[in-house]
């Protein structure tokens, strides 16, 4: 689930936290580091947000049989946007917009979520 909502019974319930700036997603992170009674959790770098992506969906661009209830919405990734990819727009993190799968933002008044990952060998 992304990060606000609770998974119950093979779906997410509630609605997702809404984070401003990449610090206020990074220090999020930081603070959610036990998550569904596992440990070990972060904020994803690109790559690995990236990797989410379902190229064959769109609205939003994510299997929502492995991921329920996921918005079409932009996500933060722990990589810094040192390409200047949306730092014209004051976003100083990499996102993915899982509406259609873009590393980019072109509306800045999106909500931007949260989804933490963990290794597989995090116990």
């Amino acid at each position: 689930c992304s990060l606000g909502q609770t998974y119950v019974d093979g779906e997410c319930q509630g609605t997702p936290t809404n984070y401003t700036t990449w610090q206020s997603a990074l220090v999020a992170a930081s603070r959610n580091q036990t998550y569904a009674q596992k440990g070990q959790w972060r904020l994803p770098n690109i790559k690995e947000l990236g990797s989410l992506v379902e190229r064959s969906c769109v609205a939003p661009a994510i299997n929502l049989g492995t991921f329920p209830s996921t918005p079409s919405a932009a996500y933060w990734s722990n990589t810094f946007d040192a390409d200047q990819v949306n730092q014209a727009a004051g976003i100083k993190g990499r996102i993915v917009d899982f509406t259609d799968g873009t590393e980019f933002l072109t509306d800045v008044s999106l909500h931007r979520l949260v989804r933490m990952v963990r290794d597989l060998t995090a116990q």
